[in-house]
């Protein structure tokens, strides 16, 4: 890096490609829109909400050292030595937080002569490190007293005066009004600035504090106590257990939505009736299913269907049998990406808006558990982003999810975490309770797990069986409505006897077996099919619907002997027929599993690479224009095609000739890079025209792929 470059652009472009890179990486707001030239970066880096986004991220060490530049910034030219000595701190640790600054373009310059960007100072505040900012005319001659000079003149002062001006030698609230503070002005320790103030001078204070910048500076990063390898071990195995568990509690709500109403409100939070009997049907705590349903429905396992209930998707069918470490990891992922705020009112989860620092801030308190702040998340942020406090209440929640997950166990991260660059499906593996398909049947008609169930047992017995508790043993009660539901979707009694006499470490009780039995004798046949709604069954059972007045909303009507028709959806049908004591499949219909709703997701490609964008203000300095020709012909697409085709162009690192609407509406074709894809826009780099451009989607008329190879 340069060290006498005259501007930021300069020394911006006289950088690595590596460290523009970093730079990129440490700030990645600069790419928001991607900046088009090497003054653009400039610009951009030395801009307020740029820079106070950066300062976000900074230490108390680092903002402690860009404070004290800041305070020698008004003398003029100044080094790493300078700020080693207003620091009397050791050089070499002082270099790697100034390189630190460097590195993000807080500071910019050489180690002998740095410089603080204007847009900096400007959010640091005036008086730095508790110095006036100017350096005051009158005082020249101050600011070269000796300090013997000075304390000659300190001894000739009245005690209050003396006592005065070494109070306020530190910080830069106003003298008070009195004989002291005239004594001061008199002779030359204090002068009055433009708003009247009058402050003791920087060149006074400096002497003063013989030459310290700031009273306690923030340099030694808090110790940590770290845990035993007893204590990590034991935070291995709950969380394990932990993990298992949740993701059980996940097909628990999966199994109730499955055929449980779960409506959504117009503004978006659950039916309160709806939520009341999830909650009573799943006893895991309202913070838990609050917590499950926001990340099922982030991840697509459920949506909403046309009734405006919320079930399970096609995309956890897909899910539904992968090992339990896949399927935690993927919850773990969404947890980490979920902009949900923390709520205490569990049946809004869905209806509050994002909270774009959320996913932020749950890295912070990962980090900090990572780095042993144990129960002290607080104190640990308080150093690392003294800047971004955290509300005690939202680390308490934070850390409590962590725990829920099988994240974290007191206050120590779990296998998958400790490491960042950890699979986090293998990891927990190893970590998983064993499982067993084996139960113990008892007269009360209760199931209690031998341990943790094989996923796919757990799941059938769950269609026969109400789940009670959960933990190492696992309790399921049979219910008559439950084996009814079961034998109306086609199961056959003796096979379920069969079944449940596999996996029984005991005798099957005969009170659950004529359960079964009776229920299967009974049952009546309802059949709802998918056409307007048609329901069939026999000539008894449809008579005795149509005279049942608590059904009178259904609007059925008679089309046949034994065939009704409905104007509701089958899914609400059926479950006002199951609601009056009767039994309704639909065979031609999986009721459990519907194409989502969901919230809109970034695009693939939205977040271009630092390398790329590097290389492209490489290209822009270089303003070389390819010899290459447009083909003769380019194809057109519908606007699907055309963002898929771009986005594996942004993936592919792929050229390809485009045909735009330009500014003044002519029709251009260019030989264009595409770096990102993001909100109906495609950031490029143009290679005919040398320059990184935006182009909204909506003037791409036709596109076609470039036969040369991309510019190394």
């Amino acid at each position: 890096m340069p060290s006498r470059a005259r501007s930021l652009a300069e020394d911006l472009r006289g950088r690595s490609d590596d460290q523009l890179a970093l730079l990129l990486r440490l700030r990645p707001g600069l790419l928001r829109p991607v900046p088009k030239s090497f003054s653009d970066l400039a610009l951009r880096a030395n801009s307020a909400p740029s820079v106070i986004e950066a300062l976000d991220d900074l230490t108390a060490a680092q903002l402690d050292v860009l404070e004290a530049c800041c305070a020698l910034a008004p003398d003029g030219r100044f080094g790493l030595a300078d700020v080693s000595r207003g620091l009397d701190a050791e050089p070499v640790g002082v270099a790697t937080l100034v390189d630190d600054l460097l590195d993000r373009v807080l500071l910019w310059g050489g180690s002998d002569d740095l410089r603080v960007p204007s847009a900096v100072r400007e959010v640091m505040g005036p008086e730095a490190g508790g110095l006036d900012e100017v350096v005051r005319p009158g005082f020249a001659p101050v600011r070269q007293l000796d300090p013997m000079v000075l304390a000659e003149r300190l001894q000739l002062a009245p005690p209050a005066a003396a006592d005065l001006i070494r109070d306020h030698a530190w910080g830069p609230a106003g003298l008070p009004d009195g004989t002291a503070t005239a004594w001061l002005v008199a002779h030359g320790l204090a002068a009055e600035d433009e708003a009247g103030r009058v402050l003791v001078p920087r060149e006074v204070a400096w002497v003063l504090r013989r030459g310290q910048l700031l009273l306690d500076p923030r340099l030694v990063e808090p110790a940590l106590p770290q845990p035993d390898s007893d204590a990590v071990a034991a935070a291995d195995r709950h969380a394990g257990y932990a993990a298992d568990q949740f993701v059980r509690d996940v097909d628990r709500v999966i199994g109730y939505l499955t055929t449980g109403a779960l409506g959504r409100q117009a503004n978006g939070a659950f039916s309160a009736r709806d939520f009341d009997r999830l909650v009573a049907a799943v006893p895991i705590g309202t913070a838990r299913l609050g917590l499950i349903l926001s990340l099922l429905w982030q991840l697509g396992w459920v949506g909403m269907d046309d009734d405006r209930r919320v079930r399970p998707t096609v995309h956890f069918r897909e899910e539904a049998d992968a090992p339990v470490a896949r399927r935690w990891a993927l919850l773990l992922d969404a947890w980490r990406r979920s902009g949900r705020p923390a709520t205490s009112d569990p049946a809004r989860v869905l209806a509050l808006p994002d909270d774009p620092a959320s996913p932020k801030n749950r890295e912070l308190v990962l980090t900090a558990l990572r780095a042993g702040a144990g129960a002290e998340v607080g104190a640990w942020l308080a150093w690392w982003r003294p800047r971004r406090p955290l509300d005690p209440a939202q680390i308490a929640v934070t850390v409590s999810e962590t725990e829920m997950i099988g994240a974290s166990f007191a206050g120590i991260l779990s296998a998958p975490l400790r490491d960042p660059d950890t699979d986090p499906a293998a990891a927990i593996a190893a970590h998983l309770p064993p499982l067993t398909d084996q139960i113990i049947l008892q007269a009360d008609l209760t199931a209690t797990a031998m341990g943790p169930l094989i996923p796919a047992v757990e799941r059938r017995l769950a269609e026969l069986a109400d789940w009670e508790s959960g933990g190492g043993a696992t309790v399921f009660r049979f219910s008559p409505q439950r084996i009814r539901a079961t034998l109306a979707r086609g199961a056959d009694p003796q096979q379920l006897i069969d079944w449940l006499t596999g996996i029984a470490a005991t005798d099957v009780p005969q009170a659950l077996q004529f359960m079964i039995k009776d229920n299967a004798a009974v049952l009546p046949h309802l059949t709802v099919h998918r056409a307007t709604t048609v329901v069939t069954g026999s000539m008894a059972e449809v008579s005795a619907v149509l005279g049942d007045a608590e059904l009178a909303r259904a609007g059925l009507r008679q089309v046949a002997p034994g065939v009704l028709v409905s104007d509701l959806a089958p899914g609400e049908l059926s479950e006002l027929l199951r609601a009056s004591g009767r039994s309704a499949e639909q065979p031609d219909q999986p009721a459990t599993m519907i194409s989502p709703d969901l919230p809109p997701r970034p695009a693939q490609g939205a977040t271009p690479l630092p390398t790329r964008v590097v290389a492209s203000l490489r290209r822009v300095e270089d303003r070389g224009t390819p010899t290459a020709h447009p083909p003769e012909t380019l194809r057109s697409s519908g606007p699907a095609e055309l963002i898929d085709v771009l986005q594996r162009a942004v993936i592919g690192h792929e050229r390809m000739w485009l045909s735009f609407a330009g500014d003044g509406g002519d029709r251009i074709t260019h030989l264009a890079e595409p770096l990102a894809l993001d909100a109906g826009e495609l950031c490029a780099f143009d290679h005919t025209a040398g320059e990184i451009r935006t182009i909204p989607l909506a003037r791409i008329v036709a596109f076609a792929d470039a036969m040369t190879p991309p510019a190394p």
